[in-house]
């Protein structure tokens, strides 16, 4: 799915409804940010959720290395 997609779909949505992420089958964790990770992919997920991978993570984000729970706060 696109951005642009997701957009669309959004729309026809009610628009003060919160977002959450399915895991595990069920609505888990309510969705508190998105990102364009530096592989180019947008993610979503919830505020302080570790973020392990450099490709996963926003640009300017510390690396693997330097931080390798690093939490998504954007």
């Amino acid at each position: 799915m696109t951005v642009l997609e997701l957009i669309t779909r959004l729309k026809a949505l009610p628009g003060d409804a919160s977002v959450f992420l399915l895991y595990d089958g069920a609505l888990r964790r309510e969705i508190d940010v998105v990102w364009e990770a530096t592989s180019g992919a947008v993610g979503v997920g919830g505020r302080d959720e570790p973020v392990y991978d450099d490709d996963d993570r926003p640009v300017g984000a510390p690396s693997e290395n330097d931080n390798p729970y690093w939490r998504i706060s954007v």
